[in-house]
């Protein structure tokens, strides 16, 4: 894709980390916005599943709400599909297709291992074990 013009993205895809914790006000409050933000990034990035109930996508929906009342043109969310990122454009005026090819898929693979029984087989976002409700932050 090609833009018209210039953009002002939000971007979700990079980790809100501090250099210290001692010299950062309201942290518990900027870990807890980065945690959301974290999530939010990984719930968008989640793939479409045509069955599943839409009240899952209606906190992305209210994020992207969010970034266009607040005056962004999109944002820029990590892709469930690589280590690379998707772009969503609210304006689909501002882009326009360079080069349009279609793919057929011949082969799928898939790997799997065994999770070790110390391994936690519930995945965590990288801020969840920085702060409880309990802590003094």
């Amino acid at each position: 894709m090609r833009v018209r013009r210039r953009l002002l993205l939000v971007d979700l895809t990079r980790s809100r980390r501090f250099d210290s914790p001692f010299f950062v006000e309201n942290l518990r409050w900027k870990i807890d916005l980065a945690s959301l933000l974290y999530r939010l990034a990984q719930d968008m990035s989640r793939p479409v599943v045509a069955r599943e109930d839409e009240l899952f996508y209606k906190p992305t929906q209210l994020l992207a709400l969010l970034i266009r009342s607040s005056g962004y043109d999109g944002c820029k969310y990590p892709s469930a599909m690589g280590p690379g990122s998707n772009i969503v454009l609210f304006n689909p005026e501002d882009a326009e297709p360079i080069k349009i090819t279609y793919e057929r898929v011949k082969r799928i693979a898939y790997f799997a291992e065994q999770l070790s029984p110390y391994e936690n087989p519930y995945e965590e976002g990288p801020f969840d074990y920085l702060l409880h409700k309990d802590d003094d932050a």
